[in-house]
This record gives structure tokens, sequence and C-alpha cells, in this order.
């Protein structure tokens, strides 16, 4: 009896040895996700504002090659943003709750905004023509994308902001 104790003692002591590097692990991991989240932020951004400058042409008499070259700059951005999401997607499995939530979100908007730039360029590549209107709405439908897919990622960075000021403010405060 006396040896069974001894034994689970020990791994009682292991445990609490290899607890706070989990702790340390799961918060080192959870930062590298809001890091990736934040730099993903950025890149919507740029193509939100890319995005933005290109459906302005919808408005202006622009020829299609200043689209093509447009859809390009779009097309890299979105290219960026996928690898980012990639490697949020490899750190899911240390992420906090609100940080899957997060790429869970982003993913598909961004996989949408990724065939609907397609369907641009494969329209720009047999038309030519950027007056037609459905080449008008796939524009249309880009912006908006871009918009909500920076708009939530502003908003998830913002609310795991807060949650790390919460949380420090708890343990200055001695609460948590």
């Amino acid at each position: 009896m006396h040896n069974c104790l001894r034994a689970t003692g020990k791994y009682v002591l292991a445990a609490a040895v290899v607890s706070p590097l989990l702790v340390v692990n799961a918060s080192a991991q959870q930062s590298n996700v809001s890091q990736l989240l934040q730099r993903t932020k950025t890149t919507a951004a740029q193509l939100a504002r890319d995005v933005e400058h290109m459906e302005t042409f919808t408005r202006s008499k622009t020829n299609w090659q200043a689209h093509a070259s447009q859809i390009t700059i779009i097309r890299e951005h979105i290219n960026n943003a996928g690898k980012l999401v990639s490697q949020l997607q490899d750190a899911r499995g240390g992420a906090a709750q609100w940080q899957k939530d997060a790429i869970d979100h982003i993913y598909p908007l961004l996989k949408e905004m990724a065939s609907n730039t397609e369907s641009i360029i494969d329209h720009l590549n047999k038309a030519k023509e950027v007056w037609a209107p459905e080449y008008q709405e796939y524009l249309k439908e880009n912006h908006d994308l871009a918009q909500e897919l920076y708009s939530a990622i502003g908003e998830f960075v913002q609310y795991g902001n807060t949650r790390q000021k919460l949380e420090k403010l708890e343990k200055s405060l001695g609460t948590s």
C-alpha cells in the first residue's frame, strides 16, 4: 500500500512540474496564432483597398488591361492571405477557442473570394469585356467579400487584444 501511494505521489509531482510547461507552451502557441491573425488582418486590409480600387473601375472608362493588372495584385494578396490561413490552420491545435472560431470564420470567406477572383480572371481572359453585367457583379461581390473578411478579422483581433488586457488585469488583481 505504501508503494502505491509513493508511486502516485511521483506522478502527481511529475504532473505538477509538467503542467506549467504545458500552460507556457499553450500560451506561446496562442500568441503565435494571435500574431498570424494580426498579419492576416494586415493582408486583408491591403486586399480590401485593392479590391475597392478595382471596384471604382466600374464607374470609369478603364480598359481591360488596367483591370487585368489590378486583379493580378488582388490575386497575389489572396495567395498571401491563403498562406497565412494555412499557417493558422496548422497552428489550430494549440489555439484558444476564440482563435479557432476566427480561423473557421476566415477560411470560407477567403475561399469564396479566391473563387470569385478566378471568375474575374476567367472573364477577362475570355471576353476582355469589363462592362458586362456579370463581370460588374463579380467586382461588387469581391468588394463585399473583402470588406467582410477585413471586418471579421479585425473584430477577432480586437477581441483577442481585449481578452489579453482583461487577463492581465485579472492577474494583477489576483482574481485569476
